[in-house]
């Protein structure tokens, strides 16, 4: 769904983000810029091939199983539609790296140090960076309350 594309795209360009903020777009490195690509991808297949864009030919004609669908091109639309998904994906995590710039930087540094942080570290990190993590029991109990609702038909 359009939400879990939105949440993808933000993790994507979050390192992009972050190297962008702090180091400037001089110093990006090759896997952030290979997150970049990977985000256009994601976006791109969404908007023309899963009908994610609400003016998309293309995807129109793949989903009603056009024939010659593989050989129509994208649109000006499509790609519109592409670079405001890039867009909002990056303005939203651009404000939570200001947001949360304590935490950043202080993951930052570690990583300069280390090259990896694992997932404990880095709930570790960010507390004492002020950053409210929800315990692994409420996040279990809200998946498995989720996973109710949806037996019984939808939200309560």
């Amino acid at each position: 769904n359009r939400t879990e594309l939105e949440n993808r795209m933000v993790s994507l360009l979050g390192g992009w983000a972050a190297e962008t903020t702090l180091l400037g777009e001089a110093m990006v490195s090759n896997g952030s810029e290979g997150d970049l690509k990977h985000a256009t991808l994601l976006a791109t297949g969404w908007v023309c091939r899963q009908g994610l864009g609400s003016k998309s030919q293309y995807a129109l004609a793949v989903l009603s199983g056009h024939p010659h669908s593989e050989y129509m091109v994208r649109t000006e639309e499509d790609d519109a539609e592409v670079m405001k998904l890039l867009t909002e994906s990056r303005e939203r995590i651009l404000a939570t790296i200001t947001k949360e710039q304590r935490f950043v930087l202080a993951l930052s540094r570690r990583l300069l140090e280390v090259n990896e942080v694992l997932t404990d570290e880095m709930v570790t990190l960010a507390k004492e960076n002020g950053l409210i993590i929800p315990e692994k029991e409420s996040i279990v109990k809200r998946f498995t309350d989720r996973l109710e609702e949806f037996k019984m038909g939808g939200p309560r």
